[in-house]
């Protein structure tokens, strides 16, 4: 009864204390933001500069000119200061009488740079008070803090900003990224990424999230399915590459020096021809090797592939220039371009119904084959479904059938990943690579079947209500031999901690059902349920480090190694 008493006494002094708060004014003081002056005007001059050596043309034909002379001469070009970082340069044995040598007409500021300093590891860094030649070593150091919004590219939905952090940490000079060991980092406040890495880097990155704006905002009924470049030069390298293919000329050489062949060839062609000394110098060929070929009528491309055929080289478009370089420098020198590919993943008109398209998406991700090292987990995955979206499936097509071994899952360079908001695969790849994923995509095109939304949504349906098993192994001990299965890392006992867990976080009601369980059977945890929730079992699986996800690689000692000490046990 005392109790009862005190409890009303504390509700009523309560019920006072708020009827004698004072009323809470609503209105505010709007804020006035005064911009710190000397902040702005170091942005606005680094992106006057920026546009400075995109837009100024160059036309330059000097030969070993100083290093020093060569900068007063871009300097006087651009009209603003071009200095040297003489230390830098210094610590690799280099001096300002650098001779240096350029033969170029009409480029942009930003390529006569690139191409003069190429050979010698410099490179330009802008800065607000102008330009300074550098090492790149050194500039590699020099770290510029942009900010980009980016609510646009993640529809305004925070959690979303992590798929799109991890495009740009795995696309844009990986080792740059303190994922790597680099010391660059990327920051999320609001719907905002805070960069801080090299003003190379934040050139792609802008260049990046400029092209998937392009392909995300397409409208669906004028749909353009031509891959779009990461580069500031996509219309000059569409020239270039039109004029190769269409431009027809009757030659003949005759152990003419490939220098000349070159300049021949730009003339005809009507674009800059950059011949890149040093790699050819690193296998014995000089610009003076001699070109042989007979009289034929023949397009600018195939004139190009039969004399770098001969000579044992290769080419390629590198920004707004052709360049003529080794064989291996083409096979490791990968460009970023995106693919449109909504038409193909979507199988028909998109769901405007953003729940429907969410649902369908998280379908797509499983619509794929279980890595050859967790067959376990065939069963999650929807080989019969064709009518859901194919994300994932069209990236493991590409990558499969376009040079298996170029990719990095098989130790090569090239990297395919997908960026579902946009409807889009981003690919880094060599020339020929994306010439082969170009004619694949228009194969698949042509061949395309449409599903209407409603047997997308019937099949949907099936996939999540079929009632599937999985049996899990869990994490084991890492061994020299990788063919030799080394101890599990948990017990029956803590397998089976980890099913209850699961069964009672992971919607609980649905292992009331008969035939619906989580049982451990010679240290396995084998789980039967709907793919529905064994799609959220797995994700839980994965957070705790007793699987891998789907697409990742694997390591036997995958488990979390703080895993033990977060309260499970």
């Amino acid at each position: 009864m005392l109790r009862l008493l005190v409890v009303v006494l504390t509700l009523l002094l309560l019920g006072q204390l708020h009827a004698e708060e004072p009323e809470l004014k609503t209105d505010r003081t709007p804020t006035t933001i005064i911009p710190d002056q000397v902040a702005s005007e170091s942005l606005e001059k680094l992106a006057k500069h920026e546009q400075l050596l995109l837009e100024t043309r160059i036309t330059l034909d000097i030969h070993e000119m100083p290093l020093e002379k060569f900068a007063e001469v871009m300097s006087n070009e651009l009209e603003v200061p071009v200095d040297i970082d003489l230390a830098s340069l210094e610590d690799m044995g280099l001096s300002e009488d650098l001779p240096i040598s350029l033969r170029v007409q009409g480029v942009a500021a930003k390529t006569a740079f690139e191409m003069a300093l190429h050979l010698d590891e410099l490179a330009v860094m802008v800065l607000p008070h102008g330009l300074m030649i550098i090492t790149k070593d050194e500039a590699s150091l020099e770290l510029i803090r942009q900010i980009y919004d980016v609510s646009d590219l993640i529809d305004g939905e925070i959690v979303r900003s992590e798929d799109l952090t991890g495009l740009i940490n795995q696309l844009i000079e990986p080792d740059t990224w303190e994922l790597l060991g680099g010391p660059g980092t990327i920051n999320v406040w609001e719907s905002k990424f805070i960069i801080s890495n090299t003003w190379e880097v934040h050139t792609e990155v802008g260049l990046l999230l400029e092209t998937l704006r392009q392909a995300k905002n397409q409208p669906s009924d004028s749909y353009a399915v031509a891959s779009i470049g990461c580069t500031p030069w996509r219309t000059e390298q569409t020239v270039i590459s039109q004029q190769l293919r269409k431009v027809e000329i009757t030659t003949e050489f005759s152990d003419t020096p490939l220098e000349e062949v070159a300049h021949t060839l730009s003339e005809q062609g009507g674009f800059t021809i950059w011949i890149d000394h040093r790699a050819l110098e690193d296998i014995g060929l000089a610009a003076i090797a001699p070109v042989s070929l007979p009289k034929r009528k023949r397009t600018l491309q195939h004139t190009l592939n039969l004399i770098c055929e001969s000579l044992g080289i290769d080419w390629f478009i590198d920004g707004e220039v052709l360049r003529i370089t080794t064989v291996d420098e083409t096979d490791f020198d990968l460009t970023l371009y995106v693919y449109p590919v909504r038409d193909l993943i979507w199988k028909g008109p998109k769901p405007q119904d953003r729940a429907v398209q969410t649902r369908l998406l998280k379908l797509a991700r499983w619509q794929t084959s279980a890595p050859y090292h967790r067959q376990e987990l065939a069963p999650l995955c929807l080989g019969d479904y064709l009518a859901l979206p194919s994300g994932h499936q069209l990236m493991n097509v590409i990558t499969h059938c376009v040079q298996p071994e170029s990719w990095e899952e098989l130790g090569g360079p090239g990297s395919c990943l997908i960026y579902t908001l946009g409807d889009c695969l981003l690919i880094a790849q060599t020339r020929r690579v994306h010439e082969r994923i170009g004619i694949l995509l228009h194969e698949l095109r042509k061949h395309q079947p449409e599903h209407e939304l409603a047997e997308q949504i019937k099949q949907a349906d099936q996939a999540e209500a079929e009632v599937i098993t999985v049996s899990y192994s869990g994490p084991r001990e890492k061994k020299t031999n990788v063919y030799e299965l080394g101890e599990p890392l948990l017990s029956p006992a803590e397998l089976e901690k980890i099913g209850k867990l699961i069964s009672s976080n992971v919607e609980p009601e649905s292992w009331k059902t008969p035939g619906h369980y989580i049982i451990v059977s010679q240290n396995r945890l084998v789980i039967r349920n709907r793919r529905d929730v064994m799609f959220q079992v797995h994700d839980r699986l994965v957070e705790l480090g007793v699987t891998v996800p789907l697409q990742t690689g694997f390591d036997d000692t995958f488990m979390n190694p703080q895993w033990r000490g977060n309260g499970i046990f």
